[in-house]
């Protein structure tokens, strides 16, 4: 399902009754509607890529002497254009890093054993002070890590995009009714805001099915428990 898909079933289904729908065509929602169903989409995608892990990526980094702190930022990517004192995270100009980083899950040596984190009676543990970042104590210069992680869609951008919208079928109502539910309530009247709540309800209760039957689906991109780290020596 693309972006302007995703619009066309809001306006024969949720929306089909409100201005924001094209008056001759129907199955079209106006563009100066399309901006704001676009904000809500990308605010819908990051609750539900946070509340069910959607998407799992990996990304590698190599640690320097004197640095113990290491965020998972688009600045420290090998391939960006940005000029910071060291950059990290081992990325290539296919596969760029792009600082989409929800929740960091595992962290691998480079031969592929699974490191403790956050405990302080393991001599070797990582720790995690931000979200977003991994603080490795003892390391030495060189040593190449894999860092694997829960990462959120990727933004929508443009009004007339094309642009797929990657979520399991069942996720695909569920974001109709939370775009729905967010449009209904930033409306006047108790009418729209008893309508929001509704679609709202709706959203929820899909989530909650998914939870008790676990029929949700990981995607995962790039991970190698196993490091190959040739190219980067």
């Amino acid at each position: 399902m693309d972006f302007r898909e995703f619009t066309n079933r809001l306006a024969l289904g949720e929306l089909s009754n409100l201005a924001v729908v094209d008056s001759e065509d129907k199955s079209e929602i106006r563009e100066d509607g399309r901006a704001s169903i676009m904000f809500h989409l990308n605010r819908g995608l990051v609750n539900l890529f946070t509340k069910f892990m959607l998407l799992e990526k990996e990304a590698l980094i190599r640690v320097s002497a004197g640095t113990t702190n290491y965020f998972l930022r688009k600045e420290f990517a090998a391939t960006n254009p940005s000029v910071v004192p060291v950059k990290y995270i081992m990325d290539t100009e296919a596969t760029p890093f792009k600082e989409d980083v929800l929740k960091i899950t595992e962290v691998f040596n480079s031969v592929g054993v699974a490191l403790p984190i956050d405990q302080e009676d393991e001599p070797y543990s990582l720790y995690l002070p931000e979200y977003d970042c991994i603080q490795i104590p003892n390391t030495n210069d060189g040593q190449f890590y894999s860092v694997v992680y829960q990462a959120k869609h990727e933004t929508i951008t443009g009004v007339d995009s094309t642009q797929e919208i990657h979520v399991p079928l069942i996720f695909e109502e569920a974001l109709q009714y939370y775009v729905a539910g967010k449009i209904f309530s930033n409306m006047n009247g108790k009418e729209n805001t008893a309508k929001g709540v509704e679609h709202m309800m709706q959203y929820l209760s899909i989530c909650q099915e998914v939870e008790q039957k676990d029929s949700a689906r990981t995607a995962t991109v790039g991970l190698n428990r196993k490091l190959n780290i040739r190219g980067f020596e």
